[in-house]
């Protein structure tokens, strides 16, 4: 079966996401890329805090007019679990 991922900010870093599942010993080779999709009413908030990053995480808030452009992967049941760890 596969899934469907809606995937915005460091999601879309391909380094940084192989590097996150290296050190944990899986392959982040598991999602794969189909398009961009666009989040209306929405908007791009470094609101919340990262200590390994030393700083703001990006995520989205809702904001009437503004619109979030993220992307669409596809992902088997292993990769649906890993997004959401």
């Amino acid at each position: 079966m596969t899934y469907k991922i809606l995937a915005y900010g460091s999601n879309l870093d391909q380094k940084d996401w192989n590097n996150y599942w290296e050190k944990r010993g899986k392959n982040g080779n598991c999602l794969e890329y189909i398009q961009p999709v666009y989040i209306p009413d929405y908007k791009l908030a470094f609101n919340k805090y990262s200590g390994t990053r030393n700083g703001g995480v990006l995520s989205i808030e809702e904001a009437k007019g503004h619109i979030v452009r993220a992307g669409l992967f596809e992902t088997d049941e292993e990769g649906l679990n890993m997004m959401r760890r």
